[in-house]
């Protein structure tokens, strides 16, 4: 590996961001963000997925900058967090593209295998979670899918704990309604 001035000084703001330096840590945000957009955006091929995905590389950084223990790899660690979230959602859209062309099979010919009831509930609760606003949809992928707690999710949105709790609860009751109103529909 060269090394520079630049490298040398990213491998400082590294060291001061683990130490807890919040202007340290924003400096390797503002470096590294604009590669980074970059990368996601050829990853993903849309702006808005390469845009979440990014947010969610550098919260998967404020996670994990503590236990990487050699600051002249965190280039390569940055990007391998930023490839593996873009192969998750690529993945995610090829299963929403495929059930979508399955579904729009069954519109138009109508002999397509009908799914199971289970597999229509999970399919009508994603329609629900894609329908509501990025903000909501994001604090739940934080919680469900990434696994953060209530105290990291608080922190990364810098709201009081009790907070999340709130959003989710109100999350889960309007998801619980939207459930409970399409099965009154349909007997």
């Amino acid at each position: 590996m060269v090394r520079n001035v630049k490298t040398i000084v990213n491998e400082l703001q590294v060291l001061r961001a683990q130490g807890g330096d919040e202007r340290a840590f924003r400096g390797l945000v503002e470096t590294w963000s604009p590669q980074l957009l970059r990368f996601c955006r050829r990853r993903t091929d849309d702006g808005d997925s390469a845009r979440d995905v990014m947010q969610a590389v550098w919260f998967q950084v404020v996670k994990g900058l503590r236990r990487l223990e050699d600051p002249a790899r965190f280039p390569a660690w940055l990007f391998t967090i930023a490839s593996r979230l873009c192969a998750d959602q690529v993945r995610g859209q090829i299963h929403r593209r495929t059930l979508a062309a399955h579904y729009k099979d069954l519109a138009l010919n109508g002999d397509a295998e009908e799914p199971t009831e289970t597999q229509a509930a999970v399919l009508d609760l994603k329609a629900a979670i894609r329908a509501l606003p990025a903000e909501q949809r994001h604090l739940l992928t934080l919680y469900y899918k990434q696994g953060y707690s209530i105290e990291e999710i608080a922190t990364h949105l810098s709201v009081p704990g009790g907070t999340v709790k709130s959003r989710l609860h109100s999350l889960r009751e309007e998801l619980r309604r939207h459930h409970e109103g399409e099965n009154d529909d349909k007997h």
